[in-house]
């Protein structure tokens, strides 16, 4: 995007209560640039983070020395209006800034390697994706759950268990991971089998 988002006011339709955009607005809206600029936000957790006022910032150095030596610290603001919130939230989705679809991708692909569709089901949870987002990015990933649960048990161990003690500890891993019991047990059933070798997939799929 080439367009300076600092310089744009909302319409009408976003910030009904002024022509333009009010300087607390701008401030807010500055705010949350802040947070996008680091990382990707879903509109829940960002909503979170704004409604707690930015610590005042000394005007200078000399402004820590003062507090150091018992001068009044600067007071936090009150936390911004709700509504103001709700308002700069709905401008940053209009102008595509702020996208739970994106987050909720972008998510997935972090976990993808390390994660079954439980664990990332519980991750889609915690950041408030509604489940009409949530919902086909984790059938989408448990499409492909046998692989990646095969690929990471053999990063973590890459050895059959010797026996039902270690068989416990290997099963327990996989499930802490998020990965489902029919799975992890085909899992460790087929542990001494290679996927780079034909027969490991003939017939069907084992993990069917």
């Amino acid at each position: 995007m080439t367009d300076d988002p600092s310089s744009d006011r909302p319409s009408s339709a976003t910030n009904p209560a002024s022509v333009g955009p009010t300087k607390a607005y701008k401030a807010l809206r500055q705010h949350a640039f802040r947070f996008l600029s680091r990382r990707d936000y879903s509109r829940a957790e960002l909503q979170k983070r704004l409604a707690v006022a930015p610590r005042p910032r000394p005007a200078s150095r000399r402004g820590l020395v003062a507090s150091a030596v018992g001068q009044p610290a600067p007071v936090r603001p009150e936390p911004p209006d709700p509504r103001l919130i709700e308002q700069v939230l709905d401008e940053l989705v209009g102008r595509g800034y702020l996208s739970d679809e994106r987050f909720a991708g972008s998510l997935a692909r972090r976990a993808r390697e390390k994660y079954g569709p439980a664990r990332l089901a519980q991750l889609m949870r915690q950041h408030q994706i509604e489940p009409t987002v949530a919902a086909p990015i984790i059938a989408s990933e448990r499409a492909s759950e046998a692989q990646r649960a095969h690929a990471v048990w053999a990063r973590r161990f890459d050895k059959p268990p010797a026996d039902l003690a270690e068989r416990a500890r290997q099963t327990r891993y996989l499930a802490s991971r998020g990965f489902s019991g029919a799975i992890i047990a085909k899992v460790l059933r087929l542990a001494g089998a290679s996927t780079d070798d034909d027969a490991f997939w003939v017939d069907e799929d084992p993990f069917d």
